[in-house]
């Protein structure tokens, strides 16, 4: 997060930095067409001392004409200079680019999945509340069931039944050993 910020903030940077040199360079082509349109003045007409307002013999004109040639050549390098590192500081700027856009992905799946994991646990939680609502039900069925095995209470019905089957055995008169042996035969 630290490293999207410092790319951002380079970012901006370099917007400024790209801008200010294209401006420098607008003013440097003003400048070297202002030069060149002098020195065309210069060779093609009598020229006149810019200081004095005096023609110009052959000396005066070649030494302005070096004059505006240096003047020239330095231009165009400053421009050739501010070029070569608005094209560098683009590059970089693009790379920059690229990171964030990638950054800014990664940032949005990351809240889409933040967001489906929200909705998962807020379900888990209306889940695990309704639960915690049924707690008090549930204890008090085991309650009610550890009350019941502790007194045995459950064997009852079953007594019940068995103690039914007696007293109809004894209505019958039944008797087990007379059916259960062998009996001699005639």
């Amino acid at each position: 997060e630290q490293n999207l910020t410092g790319k951002i903030s380079r970012q901006n940077s370099l917007i400024m930095e790209i801008s200010q040199l294209e401006n420098k360079n607008k003013s440097i082509i003003s400048k070297m067409e202002d030069t060149r349109k002098r020195f065309d003045i210069l060779e093609h007409s009598s020229s006149l001392c810019p200081v004095c307002d005096q023609p110009l013999g052959s000396h005066g004109k070649e030494t302005l004409r070096n004059t505006l040639e240096i003047e020239g050549k330095q231009s165009r390098s400053d421009f050739d200079e501010n070029a070569a590192e608005v094209t560098k500081l683009k590059n970089e700027l693009r790379e920059i680019e690229i990171f964030i856009g990638a950054s800014e992905i990664t940032i949005s799946q990351r809240r889409s999945d933040l967001d489906k994991n929200m909705l998962v646990l807020t379900e888990q939680l209306a889940i695990l509340k309704n639960k915690e609502t049924q707690i008090p039900l549930i204890k008090s069925e085991l309650a009610e069931t550890s009350r019941i095995y502790d007194q045995r209470a459950f064997l009852v019905d079953e007594q019940a039944q068995i103690n039914t089957l007696k007293q109809n055995k004894d209505l019958l008169n039944y008797n087990c050993l007379l059916y259960t042996s062998p009996s001699p035969r005639a």
